[in-house]
C-alpha cells in the first residue's frame, strides 16, 4: 500500500492524470485513493501472495522472489490488458507502465513478506 501511495500519489501522478483524466481524482498535484477499496484490496493481494508465495515455506529467496513477480504480473496484465480491451482510448504506456510496476510491487512485497515470515518462526 505504501508503495502504490509512492507510485500512484508521487512519483506518477502526472502519467496516470494524463492517461485517466477525468477518472481521477488530483489535488495539490497528489493523486487521491478512495480508503475503502483500498482496504479490500490489499489483503486479497497478500493472500493471493500467502497462497501462491509464501504457504510453502522451503522455497529459497529466488524462488519466492520469481513467483512473487509471476504473480503480479499476471494480476497487473489481467486488469490492464481488460482495460484496453473494454475502454475506450485505454493508453498502450498505462498496459506497459503498470503491468511493469505490478510485476515490480508484488516482488518486493513477496521478499518483504518472506523476512517477516522468517523473522517470527
Amino acid at each position: 500500500m505504501v508503495m502504490d501511495f509512492v507510485w500512484l500519489g508521487v512519483l506518477m501522478t502526472g502519467v496516470y492524470n494524463m492517461a485517466y483524466g477525468a477518472h481521477i481524482k488530483v489535488i495539490n498535484g497528489m493523486f487521491q485513493f478512495k480508503v475503502l477499496p483500498a482496504l479490500i484490496l490489499y489483503p486479497i493481494i497478500a493472500l493471493g501472495l500467502w497462497y501462491f508465495v509464501l504457504s510453502n515455506p522451503s522455497l529459497s529467496w529466488g524462488e519466492v522472489a520469481m513467483r512473487g513477480a509471476i504473480l503480479g504480473f499476471v494480476m497487473y496484465a489481467v486488469y490492464n490488458l481488460t482495460c484496453a480491451s473494454i475502454l475506450a482510448d485505454y493508453p498502450w504506456n498505462i498496459v506497459f507502465i503498470d503491468t511493469a510496476w505490478g510485476t515490480f510491487a508484488a516482488t518486493m512485497t513477496a521478499l518483504a513478506m518472506r523476512g517477516i515470515q522468517q523473522f517470527f518462526s
